[in-house]
């Protein structure tokens, strides 16, 4: 989560130019991430996949 979590918060600050939405969406994200880390298979990178959600 650390290596990813600048690259949500970047993608979306894009988004939301309010720095509080950007962060509680990123944190959002990222927890989506966690939740459903055993469903990643490898085939695809992790920002990737991040994208398809």
């Amino acid at each position: 989560m650390l290596a990813i979590g600048p690259q949500v918060f970047d993608q979306c600050g894009r988004f939301l130019p309010c720095r509080q939405d950007a962060e509680e969406a990123a944190q959002d994200a990222l927890m989506r991430v966690a939740t459903n880390i055993g469903r990643f298979d490898g085939a695809a990178q992790l920002v990737a996949v991040r994208r398809g959600g």
